[in-house]
């Protein structure tokens, strides 16, 4: 008797006592054990819920409504605590970052935070969540950046440096919210005439003309990487808005985020939850996508490919200075 011949509820009791590396692996196995495996709310990927972390991050807002394997793989990829400017902190070893109020002595500086997720990127494609709730900065910036200069970036608090928004950082392609403009290595982009490029377009206008709306607190914007095509893009609220940049370099990247407010304190908070590696896993818009961000010679690169959302636990524990949580003591599932 062959394991795939089991009864599909004796799997959760059988790979329960693995470790999520382990059942990543399996799933690589053949198509019946990823089907079979990647039912989210199983209690296989309730039990790993459990005890990778403490209940309050499972049933925070943000993620309320997601399955368990989704909750699982917010962790894993969500903001990175040691990643972070001054005054940025990490709530519940989640996906919530949160500006807190400083104390400084020249108010004539600005304030700059940034936060960058736990693990980025080389291959395959990618897509994330972003939430902001309550107020913004003159300057919000959300894309994706390389990890070269992380000691710059982390003690950057205190910018001063008038020509000097957004991601504040060497190798870094994102679109800021307030005025639909696309920042690349922390400058605004321009064209010849020294307007800013606008992002997202209106089809029928020209380049200085009609844009869709500005974003509102609380819609939702989902973040496309596509390494295989080296493409960044971005969606909201189910509305596919198209290619923002083109030509990203063969390297790791990371989610970012970089808020910039001048001489007022920053209060507020931006969720990341990862939504992963496929496009099917995205929305109704994964045909638009396929075509905006690919030819159709490369358009079944993830229809026979298996589930990429979970690393291997020493990948997750060893990169970039991510450091798994201590194991709860959840007894694994019963056959009933």
């Amino acid at each position: 008797m062959s394991i795939l011949d089991l009864p599909e509820e004796m799997y959760d009791v059988i790979f329960a006592h693995l470790s999520l590396g382990d059942v990543f692996n399996c799933m690589q196995v053949c198509k019946k054990l990823y089907w079979i495996l990647e039912k989210g709310n199983s209690k296989l990927w309730k039990y790993h819920s459990l005890k990778t972390f403490p209940c309050r991050p499972l049933e925070s807002k943000t993620l309320r409504s997601l399955s368990y394997k989704s909750r699982l793989m917010a962790f894993k990829y969500g903001w990175n605590p040691m990643d972070c400017c001054p005054d940025t902190v990490v709530l519940d070893d989640f996906t919530l970052m949160r500006v807190k109020k400083s104390k400084r002595t020249r108010p004539s500086y600005s304030y700059q935070n940034c936060v960058r997720g736990k693990l980025g990127f080389e291959a395959g494609r990618h897509s994330w969540e972003i939430t902001c709730e309550l107020g913004l900065g003159d300057i919000t910036v959300i894309g994706v950046a390389t990890k070269d200069d992380s000691y710059t970036w982390i003690r950057t608090g205190l910018n001063h440096d008038p020509n000097f928004f957004g991601i504040r950082c060497d190798e870094s392609w994102g679109w800021e919210l307030n005025h639909n403009w696309l920042f690349q290595n922390g400058v605004v982009q321009k064209h010849h005439s020294g307007v800013p490029v606008h992002y997202p377009q209106s089809p029928k206008c020209g380049p200085n003309l009609q844009v869709l709306p500005k974003y509102q607190i609380e819609d939702r914007i989902r973040v496309i990487l596509d390494m295989e095509e080296n493409t960044l893009a971005f969606e909201m609220n189910n509305t596919f808005l198209g290619v923002a940049f083109r030509g990203l370099p063969k390297k790791r990247l990371f989610p970012v985020l970089g808020v910039h407010k001048h001489d007022v304190d920053l209060t507020g908070s931006v969720s990341m939850v990862y939504l992963g590696s496929h496009f099917n896993a995205l929305s109704s818009t994964s045909e638009s996508l396929r075509s905006g961000l690919s030819s159709s010679s490369n358009s079944d690169k993830s229809s026979d490919s298996y589930s990429d959302d979970f690393p291997g636990e020493d990948q997750a524990i060893s990169q970039d200075g991510f450091a798994a949580p201590e194991e709860q003591d959840v007894p694994p599932p019963d056959e009933s």
